[in-house]
């Protein structure tokens, strides 16, 4: 599915090396992925997408323990997590 997305590249509390895409277009600003996210290190941005919806942001990437739990709560597939 297209879309814009934005990519994060983030270290992890353990020194792991990931990439975070947000596809933003697929995200319909439910809030589940910041809800369950241990650490905080999503929030809900400002931006807006072409459907109206607010979408999340990485805040802070040096706290994500790479937990996925974001991945695995979020309902329309916006987040993919690719670790090194």
């Amino acid at each position: 599915m297209g879309g814009r997305k934005e990519d994060y590249m983030v270290r992890t509390t353990d020194s792991r090396t990931m990439c975070i895409r947000l596809n933003i277009e697929r995200c319909k600003g439910c809030g589940l992925c910041v809800s369950v996210c241990p650490v905080g290190v999503l929030r809900m941005s400002d931006e807006i997408n072409s459907k109206g919806y607010s979408c999340p942001e990485i805040i802070d990437g040096q706290r994500c323990t790479g937990c996925a739990m974001c991945y695995r709560m979020c309902p329309d597939m916006v987040i993919e997590i690719n670790k090194d």
